[in-house]
C-alpha cells in the first residue's frame, strides 16, 4: 500500500502538466470563423417603407437613395459611442427600418444558421440557435472598419453575426457571401475597391433548454484516472496533516498537490453571458469532458458560479501557480481602461473581456476553498460559525467538524473580524464547547474579538477555571518572554531615541512617541514614564507625546497588553494634570501705530496658544478610555475661564479656545454615551457664566439724534483733501494717517467733530501727516449699521 501511495505522489508532480496535455487532446469539429460563397440566392424581398421593395441586384441609384436614409455607423469606444471616420466608414440603417417581404427568405436563413451552427462546431440544438436581425450596412468605395471585436447585442449571443452580402459590382450579380464567427473574434473590414456592398447584419443568439449540453467524450477515462489520483493524493495528506491549506491558498502551496486549478479557456465571454450553456467551440468539448468525469467545478471570470449558474463568490485571489497552461499570462495584457473598438455602439462596461476558465478542486479540498472565501473576506464569519456549530451540535463525535469548528474560530481571531453579530455567536460557541469539554475551542472562543467577553462568557470561564484549572484557559503565548538579546537590543534603541529626541518643542515630543512604536512592551513603558516625569512642567511636550502615543499603543499588534497600557496612563495623566498649564503669547494684528501718537488698546493684539483645543480634547479621550484622573487639568480650564476677562485678548479666548474645548466634551460626551462629570459640568457652567458676565455687554444705547450730521465731513464733494478722510469715516476702519500739507490738515481738522473723532499733526520724514482715530462712540454707531 505505502509503495503504490509513493509511486502515485511521484505521478501527482505533474499533475498541472498531466490534466493539460489531456484537456488540449480535446478539440473541437468546428472553427471560430465559417462562411461560403453562393452564386445564386433567394432575394429576399428587402423593403424599406419610403423606398418600397428593393430587388436583387441592387442598383447604384437605390444603394445611393438607401444611403440618404441611413445614418453614419459609430463604434463603441469603451463605454462611449463615437462617430470617426478614420475609425469607420460605414452607413446604416437599425432593424425597425427595414423588413423582407419574401417568405422563402427565412427558409434560407434557417439554412445559414444550421450552417453556422455545424460550421462553429457549437453543440447545440439548431431548433434554439436564432439569427435576429441587427442592422444593414452600406460600405461606399473606399469605406472600412478598423480591427475590433463585436459587443454583445442581446442575451444570449454566442457568435457575431451572419452577414449576408450584396454588391453592386459587376463582378457579383445576384451572388453573395455569408459569414458567422464567434463574437469574441477581432475582426476588420477591409475597404471596398470598387461599387457598393451592402450587408444585413444579424446576431447568433441561443438560449438552450438545457442547462448543459450533453456532448459525446471520448477523453472521459484518461481524464477520470487524472482527476482520481489526484483527489487520492489529496487524501492521503490530508491524513497526514488535516491543517493542509487551512491558511490558505497561498501558504505552503503544493505544486504536487495544489489545492485547486484554474484552466484557462480558448474563447473570452462577458459577465452577462458566463454560463455552462453559453461555451463556445472547442470551450465546450472541454468542459464537457470535465462534467462527465463528475468532479465538482465552476467556472471563473470576475465571479464563480456553479453547475446551476448560481454565483459562489466574486472576486476570489488565487495563486498564479495553479493557472493552466502555465504562463498563459505571459502576454500582452487586456485593454485595461475599457479603449477597444467594440461594435456598432459603445458596450457597458460589463463587456469587456479577460480570459475564462473552469476552476477545478478535489472534495477533499472543499474547505480550503471556504478558508479562502474566509480569509479574503467573500463570505461571512457568522454564517460559516454558524452552519459548523449546528453541524456539531447535531454530531457531537464527528471528529472531522470539531476540527473544522476550531480552524474557523482560529481563523477569526487571527483575521480580527469585527463584527456586532459576533457577540451572540461568540457565546454559543462558548456554551457549546464548555458542554462538549472541548479546552480548546473555548479558548479559541475566547479569543475572537478584541474587547471583554459577554456577561455568559464571563460564567463559562469561571465554569472552566472551577473544573479544569487556570492553565486550562491560558495561552501559550501569555507567558513568553523575550530573550537576553531582544530586551539588549530594545534598550540600545530605547536609549538611542531618547537621545536623539532630546528637545523642548511640542513637535518633539509627538515626534518621540512615533519612534517608539516598536519598543511599548512594558519594561519601555516604565522607562518613558520615568522620562516623561522629568518633563512635566513643559506641558505642549507632554501633551503632544501622549496623543501620539495613545495611537500606537492601542493597536492590535503592539508588545504591551491592554491591563500595562491602563495603568501606564492612570500613573502619568494624575501627575501631567498637577502640572497643566495653558500658556500662550500675544501677538500683534499689524496695525500701524503713530510714533509720538496715541497707543493702541489691548484688543488690537490676539493670544496665540501653545496648546490647542483639539489636543486637549484628545487628552480628555485618553483620560476617559483608561479612566484616569484628570479632575485638575479640568480645574484649571475652570480657572482659566474665570480669569478670562483679566487676559488680553478674551474673545479670543473665549471663541478659539474655551469654546471649541467646550464642544469637544460635549461631542465626547454624545458619542460615547457616558455620563459628564462634575469637574466637566462646573467647567462647562462657570464658562458660559464667565462669557455672559465679562463679554457680552449690554445693547448700547440709540445714537443721538444729530449722529449723522456730526459724523459727516461737511465740504464741497470735489475737495480733494475731503474725499479720502470721507471714505474713512464710512468704513469700519478705526484710524487712519493722512498725508497733506499743512494747510489741508488745519481744513480737515476743524470740520472733524471731536466728539466722534480724535486728531493728531505729526511729522515722517519730509511728510506732514494727520493720524485720524474714530472714538468708541462712533465705532458702536457704524457697528449698528444703518
Amino acid at each position: 500500500m505505502s509503495s503504490n501511495l509513493s509511486n502515485d505522489e511521484d505521478e501527482i508532480l505533474g499533475i498541472g502538466e498531466h490534466l493539460l496535455s489531456i484537456l488540449e487532446d480535446i478539440q473541437s469539429t468546428g472553427s471560430f470563423l465559417t462562411g461560403e460563397n453562393k452564386a445564386t440566392a433567394i432575394d429576399p424581398g428587402l423593403f424599406i417603407p419610403s423606398l418600397g421593395t428593393i430587388g436583387l441586384p441592387i442598383s447604384p441609384d437605390n444603394t445611393r437613395a438607401i444611403i440618404q436614409l441611413c445614418d453614419m455607423s459609430p463604434y463603441g469606444k469603451g463605454t462611449e459611442t463615437l462617430v470617426n471616420h478614420l475609425v469607420r466608414k460605414t452607413w446604416q440603417l437599425d432593424a425597425n427600418q427595414f423588413s423582407f417581404q419574401n417568405p422563402d427568405w427565412n427558409r434560407q436563413l434557417a439554412i445559414f444558421v444550421d450552417q453556422a451552427v455545424s460550421g462553429l462546431g457549437l453543440q447545440a440544438n439548431a431548433l434554439e440557435v436564432k439569427a435576429e436581425p441587427y442592422k444593414l450596412l452600406i460600405y461606399e468605395e473606399g469605406a472600412f472598419f478598423s480591427a475590433h471585436q463585436d459587443s454583445e447585442k442581446a442575451d444570449g449571443m454566442f457568435g457575431t453575426l451572419i452577414r449576408v452580402e450584396f454588391s453592386t459590382a459587376e463582378v457579383f450579380g445576384f451572388g453573395f457571401s455569408w459569414a458567422a464567427w464567434y463574437a469574441d473574434v477581432t475582426h476588420e473590414v477591409k475597404p471596398v475597391t470598387s461599387g457598393h456592398r451592402v450587408v444585413l447584419v444579424y446576431s447568433l443568439i441561443h438560449r438552450p433548454t438545457a442547462s448543459l449540453l450533453k456532448v459525446g467524450a471520448n477523453k472521459t477515462k484518461r481524464l477520470t484516472d487524472c482527476l482520481d489520483l489526484w483527489s487520492r493524493t489529496a487524501e492521503a495528506r490530508i491524513e497526514r496533516s488535516s491543517n493542509i491549506y487551512g491558511g490558505g491558498w497561498e501558504i505552503d502551496y503544493d505544486a504536487g498537490c495544489p489545492p485547486a486549478l484554474v484552466y484557462t479557456f480558448e474563447h473570452k465571454y462577458t459577465t452577462a453571458e458566463l454560463g455552462f450553456d453559453r461555451l463556445k467551440g472547442v470551450d465546450q468539448s472541454r468542459f464537457a469532458e470535465l462534467h462527465i468525469t463528475d468532479v465538482e467545478t465552476t467556472l471563473n471570470l470576475v465571479r464563480v458560479i456553479d453547475r446551476v449558474g448560481a454565483t459562489v463568490v466574486t472576486d476570489l485571489p488565487f495563486p498564479e501557480d495553479m493557472l493552466l497552461p502555465v504562463g498563459v499570462l505571459d502576454r500582452s495584457p487586456d485593454d485595461e481602461d475599457y479603449e477597444g473598438y467594440t461594435g456598432n455602439e459603445g458596450a457597458s462596461a460589463s463587456h469587456f473581456y479577460t480570459e475564462t476558465g473552469a476552476l477545478i478542486i478535489p472534495k477533499v479540498f472543499s474547505f480550503s476553498f471556504e478558508l479562502q472565501q474566509l480569509i479574503t473576506s467573500r463570505i461571512s464569519f457568522p454564517e460559516t460559525l454558524g452552519k459548523y456549530r449546528k453541524a456539531l451540535s447535531e454530531c457531537p463525535s464527528d471528529v472531522l467538524t470539531r476540527q473544522r469548528l476550531l480552524k474557523v474560530c482560529r481563523l477569526l481571531s487571527e483575521c480580527h473580524y469585527a463584527s456586532e453579530s459576533l457577540d451572540k455567536t461568540q457565546d454559543e460557541i462558548m456554551q457549546l464547547d464548555f458542554e462538549l469539554g472541548d479546552l480548546d475551542l473555548l479558548s479559541c472562543g475566547m479569543s475572537i474579538r478584541n474587547r471583554k467577553v459577554s456577561p455568559l462568557g464571563t460564567v463559562l470561564v469561571a465554569r472552566t477555571i472551577v473544573q479544569h484549572g487556570l492553565d486550562a484557559i491560558r495561552l501559550p503565548q501569555q507567558n513568553q518572554q523575550p530573550s537576553g538579546e531582544v530586551l539588549e537590543w530594545e534598550n540600545g534603541k530605547f536609549d538611542h531615541i531618547l537621545s536623539a529626541n532630546i528637545g523642548n518643542s511640542a513637535p518633539s515630543g509627538r515626534r518621540l512617541a512615533l519612534e517608539l512604536n516598536d519598543l511599548l512592551t512594558h519594561v519601555s513603558l516604565e522607562r518613558i514614564s520615568s522620562f516623561l516625569e522629568t518633563r512635566l512642567e513643559n506641558t505642549p511636550f507632554v501633551l503632544w507625546f501622549i496623543e501620539g502615543s495613545h495611537t500606537s499603543l492601542f493597536r492590535e499588534n503592539t508588545s504591551a497588553d491592554s491591563d500595562e497600557i491602563v495603568s501606564f496612563y492612570n500613573g502619568l495623566l494624575p501627575k501631567f494634570a498637577h502640572h497643566f498649564t495653558i500658556e500662550h503669547t500675544l501677538n500683534k494684528r499689524g496695525i500701524p501705530t503713530v510714533p509720538g501718537g496715541p497707543s493702541l488698546d489691548a484688543s488690537a493684539s490676539t493670544p496665540i496658544f501653545r496648546i490647542m483645543p483639539d489636543m486637549v480634547i484628545k487628552l480628555i479621550h485618553v483620560a476617559t478610555n483608561t479612566h484616569s484622573n484628570i479632575s485638575e487639568i479640568m480645574g484649571t480650564l475652570t480657572r482659566y475661564a474665570i480669569d478670562a476677562k483679566t487676559r488680553k485678548g478674551i474673545e479670543d479666548a473665549f471663541h478659539r479656545f474655551l469654546f471649541p474645548v467646550a464642544r469637544g466634551i460635549c461631542h465626547q460626551i454624545e458619542a460615547t454615551k457616558r455620563p459628564s462629570t462634575a469637574d466637566e459640568k462646573r467647567f462647562i457652567t462657570t464658562l458660559l457664566s464667565s462669557y455672559l458676565t465679562d463679554y457680552v455687554k449690554d445693547r448700547p444705547l440709540p445714537p443721538p439724534p444729530d449722529w449723522k450730521a456730526r459724523t459727516t465731513l461737511e465740504c464741497s464733494p470735489f475737495c480733494l483733501c475731503c474725499i479720502p478722510v470721507r471714505r474713512f469715516i464710512n468704513s469700519t476702519q478705526q484710524s487712519k494717517s493722512f498725508v497733506m500739507s499743512e494747510e489741508y490738515i488745519e481744513h480737515v481738522d476743524m470740520k472733524l467733530d471731536k466728539g466722534y473723532f480724535r486728531t493728531k499733526a505729526f511729522q515722517e520724514g519730509s511728510h506732514q501727516k494727520l493720524y485720524i482715530e474714530k472714538t468708541e462712540q462712533a465705532m458702536a454707531i457704524l457697528n449698528m449699521g444703518p
